[in-house]
């Protein structure tokens, strides 16, 4: 179900961020995009490799990042 979930998120064109740099609340069951947050580095290889990149991606690209 979750890699349906991030199969989803990725062909949506929204910004995926890393579990590693969401907030968990106390009890660890919800995840929360703060302004610390981070894209997926992972996802935005694959993305790359499909050769399909996402807005964030396609603006870094324009400003030669």
């Amino acid at each position: 179900e979750r890699a349906q979930d991030i199969a989803d998120a990725l062909h949506a064109d929204v910004s995926f961020h890393c579990h590693k740099t969401l907030d968990a609340d106390e009890e660890g069951d919800t995840l929360e995009v703060t302004a610390a947050s981070k894209h997926c580095a992972g996802a935005m290889i694959v993305l790359d490799h499909e050769d399909r990149p996402n807005q964030l991606m396609r603006i870094a690209e324009r400003l030669g990042l």
